[in-house]
């Protein structure tokens, strides 16, 4: 709760995305930066990643941009941005820790996107469980620890 923001900010997202990887032992400041805007993608320089989607108009490009807050005055990639947060990762497989299958995978500061092909088209793109994953949680008793 953020009560000095003017609204919509006043209640902001943790960054459970940033969060899981670092506790996984991640510091994705220290990986490998893609080299720039790619074309058909949505680029972030902030943190020298792109968004992209994995066929024509489906993926996670599409996604990010079609499945943010739903909040008056905001353009899709204004809501996208606060519900998701910016790219922190390229997307590469990684082994997914729920099921232990491997999928095609993006973090982000506020989610994980993971493509799962076989799936229907509205289902190609799921978002990873990180609550689940995290291995302890701060409480409101206990200070968070960086």
């Amino acid at each position: 709760m953020h009560l000095e923001n003017p609204d919509p900010y006043t209640i902001l997202l943790g960054r459970l995305g940033d969060d899981v990887l670092r506790q996984g032992g991640v510091d994705w400041t220290r990986q490998p930066r893609e080299t720039g805007a790619q074309q058909r993608c949505l680029w972030f320089p902030q943190t020298s990643h792109a968004v992209c989607d994995q066929g024509s108009e489906i993926g996670f490009k599409t996604y990010w941009l079609t499945h943010g807050l739903r909040q008056f005055g905001l353009d899709p990639y204004q809501a996208s941005l606060l519900l998701f947060g910016a790219p922190l990762t390229a997307a590469t497989v990684e082994t997914n820790p729920m099921d232990g299958k491997p999928y095609l995978t993006q973090w982000f500061e506020r989610a994980r996107f993971e493509w799962h092909p076989g799936e229907p088209d509205q289902y190609k793109v799921l978002l990873g469980l990180l609550g689940r994953t995290m291995t302890s949680r701060p409480t409101a008793s206990s200070p968070r620890s960086e």
